[in-house]
């Protein structure tokens, strides 16, 4: 399996000797990022492009963002950039981005949607990308966020999953589930919900690529 080019270019925030020090590490980054998702068996048909951003600060926590299925951003802040060291940059922005295309993935598939159930199973596909590249495919590339403990599947969040899931209108529940962290902060219990059901689907013999050709309740087992 080969598949189309995963490049970056440069975005908005950088000077020129900035981009010089910060090119060759985002280089390595990318290449094993791409590697990750191609050994992982992850099939796309369209090529990836990423802007690579550099701001002040950052917002919510936000390290890259997913615009379709064929362009991202990754979010580079600066301290982060400047005093970090090198290894540990190519690993973080490896997941980020490795994450991301994972979004473009099931995007060539699926259309961006407002549905919170595609939505959950477009974020659980692409956390367990992320993480399962971390753990079995790059060596020091580890997920940003998750511990193993926490992608133990939780039956007693399922029926309240289910519930939101597939209520898109009921607007308060989805709001307080949705924005209600878990206790690392990054994740809602209904996103950390989604990873571990896509988790578990891997788990039980499903295979990544076939998950992220199928509808959302196949992906999220509902």
């Amino acid at each position: 399996m080969a598949n189309p080019e995963v490049e970056l270019f440069r975005s908005t925030g950088w000077t020129n000797t900035l981009w010089l020090d910060a090119e060759p590490l985002l280089d390595e980054s990318v290449s094993n990022a791409a590697a990750s998702v191609e050994l992982l068996g992850i099939g796309f048909d369209y090529p990836k492009t990423g802007a690579v951003k550099r701001f002040r600060s950052r917002t919510d926590d936000i390290e890259g963002v997913s615009t379709g299925k064929t362009n991202f951003e990754l979010i580079v802040v600066r301290g982060e950039y400047e005093d970090w060291p090198q290894q540990q940059l190519i690993n973080r922005w490896a997941s980020v981005i490795t994450h991301e295309v994972a979004h473009g993935v099931r995007y060539e598939h699926y259309a961006l949607s407002d549905t919170k159930m595609e939505h959950m199973a477009t974020e659980g596909l692409a956390y367990v990308t992320e993480y399962l590249a971390g753990m079995y495919t790059t060596p020091g590339m580890r997920h940003r966020r998750l511990a193993k403990s926490e992608l133990r599947y939780n039956p007693a969040l399922g029926a309240k999953f289910r519930e939101v899931v597939e209520r898109p209108n009921d607007g308060r529940l989805q709001k307080r589930w949705a924005t209600e962290k878990t206790a690392h902060a990054y994740l809602s219990d209904m996103e950390l919900h989604a990873i571990q059901r896509v988790y578990q689907q891997w788990r039980q013999g499903h295979n990544l690529s076939d998950l992220f050709l199928a509808p959302a309740k196949e992906v999220l087992d509902i």
